[in-house]
């Protein structure tokens, strides 16, 4: 995946997964890491809230919203 490829929140939660495993951190450590509660980061992971900016700026990421016509 490119720097500048959007990401689902699936995607997000995979590779907030992917670096954790990677660096073999147990939750409490990777929320440590990131500055966030490790509820937070618990409900994450499980799909329940989105990433905050706290998260997001650890992981080099930013939250875009877009806008589309529907279909008729």
């Amino acid at each position: 995946m490119r720097n500048n490829d959007e990401m689902t929140k699936e995607q997000v939660i995979a590779l907030i997964k992917r670096i954790i495993k990677e660096n073999k951190w147990s939750q409490e450590i990777a929320a440590e890491q990131w500055g966030i509660s490790e509820s937070t980061l618990s409900e994450v992971l499980s799909g329940k809230h989105s990433p905050g900016q706290r998260l997001l700026d650890a992981l080099g990421l930013e939250h875009i919203d877009k806008y589309r016509y529907r279909r008729r």
